[in-house]
């Protein structure tokens, strides 16, 4: 067990480590920040909206499909992704009273992938059942 609180500890973590590492070339460039696609990423920040804002299984039945990835002609990136719910109260609490909860989430997830993608991005999700 060791503990940030005590100094010697992260000393004693940072020499385990230190002795235990191999040399050899990096597998990345020291640039490369991950080492998923754009779309990708683009997914897991709407996955990660769905399982905050939804309850129990509905998170974990929902598929999604990316339908548009676009530059537009200022920059930013225009990107429309479908969410497919497997019933119809799932799509309902996706979509919340009015359209808000999906507005809400896109919202968010734009946001959020602005500051990965450092330019503005401008999210559309439409929810449908899936068949």
């Amino acid at each position: 067990m060791l503990s940030s609180v005590d100094r010697d500890d992260v000393e004693t973590l940072k020499s385990y480590f230190m002795a235990a590492a191999k040399p050899g070339s990096w597998q990345y460039h020291s640039e490369v920040l991950t080492d998923q696609s754009p779309e990708e990423v683009c997914a897991n920040i709407i996955r990660e909206k769905l399982l905050e804002y939804l309850p129990q299984e509905v998170p974990y039945s929902m598929t999604q499909s990316v339908e548009l990835w676009q530059e537009g002609e200022n920059g930013e990136l225009n990107i429309s992704v479908k969410l497919y719910a497997k019933k119809d109260t799932h799509m309902r609490m996706v979509i919340g009273t009015a359209g808000q909860m999906v507005a809400r989430m896109a919202r968010e997830a734009g946001e959020d992938l602005s500051h990965v993608f450092l330019r503005e991005v401008k999210l559309k999700l439409s929810v449908k059942l899936r068949k």
